[in-house]
């Protein structure tokens, strides 16, 4: 949750501001369970903040895609993800 709110916060400042929050192993399971997070989620929708799921994780812990809210996007890999963002020269942090 607290990842989205600094997205929320960096967004209302900077609208070109690039903000993606992923989400892999058991943290999934709250974009389909904890209905504060999903709220946030939407929230993230209208603020231009992308949520990213991994799908390796998703597959791995037999979440089933359509119960996840709709506007998150899925990258086959979050690490593979971290690193050619780090090679781009992005800031990457994990919580």
């Amino acid at each position: 949750k607290g990842a989205i709110m600094a997205g929320l916060e960096y967004k209302s400042k900077n609208k070109d501001t690039v903000f993606e929050v992923m989400y892999y192993g058991e943290a999934l399971f709250g974009l389909i369970e904890d209905e504060d997070l999903i709220e946030l989620v939407e929230l993230a929708k209208e603020a231009g903040v992308r949520i990213l799921a991994c799908e390796n994780a998703i597959e791995k812990l037999e979440i089933d895609k359509a119960k996840l809210p709709s506007n998150v996007e899925f990258v086959s890999n979050s690490f593979i993800y971290f690193f050619g963002l780090q090679e781009l020269g992005y800031r990457v942090m994990s919580v």
